[in-house]
Formats: structure tokens, sequence, C-alpha cells
């Protein structure tokens, strides 16, 4: 098996990464080929082998095309992790070769291996954290009458999230 699992799995040990590893299927795509279609149900997340994976999505009636996933890289983790519809497009640029696990092979992983899924879900929530604190999201406002409205994102993610400064204040060290 040649799947590369350290950017996915950073501090686990070899046992846990053999043990995930273990769990993938490889799957291989011709160039243009669509491997996952917005709105299927295909609870899978895919670490990219070789190739190149192009995501896509539609909103507004217009396609909007994500940065690629390169080798090395995954996709898919929300889908894994929630099943449902996936919202983009999947179509490998170029011949691309993937390693795959789904929602039942994420399942026998927790039962076979708990430690090895534990670090796997690990790896995955801090990717995921990762993007939540760079997004530029949108904050909720109350107006005058009550009614809850949308405002613009914020400029910048705070420097520091509530973990901190909760602790901070109990130890003394923030006045915020």
């Amino acid at each position: 098996m040649s799947v590369q699992l350290d950017r996915l799995l950073p501090n686990a040990s070899g046992a846990e990464r053999d043990a995930v590893a273990a769990s993938l299927t490889r799957q291989t795509f011709a160039a243009g080929a669509v491997v996952v279609a917005a709105n299927a149900d295909t609870s899978m997340l895919c670490l990219v082998e070789s190739g190149r994976l192009t995501v896509s999505l539609e909103r507004e009636g217009r396609t909007v095309v994500l940065p690629p996933v390169e080798p090395g890289d995954w996709v898919g983790e929300v889908d894994l992790l929630q099943p449902g519809p996936s919202t983009t497009t999947l179509t490998a640029e170029a011949d691309t070769a993937l390693w795959t696990l789904d929602a039942a092979g994420l399942e026998a992983l927790m039962t076979d291996n708990p430690v090895a899924a534990s670090a796997l879900l690990t790896g995955l929530s801090a990717r995921l954290a990762a993007r939540l604190r760079t997004a530029r999201l949108p904050t909720l406002g109350v107006g005058e009458d009550g009614a809850v409205h949308v405002e613009a994102p914020a400029d910048e993610a705070p420097s520091e999230g509530w973990v901190t400064r909760l602790f901070g204040r109990l130890l003394g060290g923030a006045s915020s």
C-alpha cells in the first residue's frame, strides 16, 4: 500500500497509520471522470495518491471552481462525518488514483481499532477547525424591531478563541 497519511495523521503512530491505511480502498478515475456528483449521497473521504481533483459547486446559477485537491491532500471529510447530499462535484482533472473511506469503512475502523479511528477523526477535526478559523463568515445582528439579520462577513478572524479568553480571565491574564 502506497497511501501517504503523514498530512492527515501527523501525530499518529505507525500502527495507527497502518490500521487507517488498511481501511482504505484504492480507486482509479480517468481524466474527466466525475468522482462525486453534487447532490449525490456519497459519504466518502478521498485521499489523492496521484493526479488531481477539480472541486466545483453551483451557487446562484453559476459554477464556482474551488482550489484543486493535489496528491497527499484529501476532500470529503464533511460528507463522511455528516452523511447527506454532497454540495460539490469532484472531477478527475487528470488520470487520478484515490484512497477512499466510506461510512461503513469508518464504522468498521471504529469497531476494530478505536485508537486508530480516534487518530483519524482527530486529524479530520483539526482540518475542519483550521478551515473555520480562516473562514470569513457573516455575523448575525438584531435589528431595532428584534428581527435577526445577516451582516457583512467579519474582516478578520478573532486572534484567540473563547477557551483562551475564558482561561485568561479565570487566571487573571486577559481583560476582555
